[in-house]
């Protein structure tokens, strides 16, 4: 059976970008000199909502939210079960309230450079991307 190039363009287009996108699974990271080395997912969603301050070894950990949409809202949708939209009214209600100011957010890049300079800081990425990192935990 011989295909028109277009037909056989469609075809290796349909098997191969499937593969780019094979692992967009996200990785909870902090720089590689750090002495936290875990996390569990109920910790990080902690952390992340607010909820709890974790300190490990006299090493107090903070969360960097990263501003790009797609990783925010795969990773709070994986850890706590929130939508974006469900994310921002929550913190809407605790800065509102005085009880709670959300965590910083920067680009993918200026997170990965902050995490790289100060040990005691986390944040989230493509796991493709967490080369040079400690992983403390990887999100499917």
């Amino acid at each position: 059976m011989t295909y028109s190039p277009l037909t056989t363009l469609v075809i290796i287009t349909a098997l191969v970008v499937p593969l780019a996108y094979a692992d967009d699974s996200l990785a909870i990271v902090t720089a590689e000199s750090s002495i936290v080395t875990s996390l569990t997912r109920k910790e990080v969603a902690d952390l992340f909502l607010g909820k709890h301050k974790i300190n490990i070894g006299g090493q107090s950990v903070t969360p960097i939210d990263v501003t790009e949409e797609a990783p925010r809202d795969m990773f709070y949708q994986q850890v706590a079960d929130m939508s974006a939209q469900r994310v921002n009214a929550y913190w809407a209600r605790l800065v509102f309230s005085g009880q709670g100011r959300p965590p910083q957010q920067l680009s993918l890049t200026e997170a990965m450079a902050l995490i790289k300079s100060q040990p005691g800081t986390v944040t989230y990425l493509p796991a493709q991307q967490a080369n040079g990192f400690k992983i403390l935990l990887k999100l499917p």
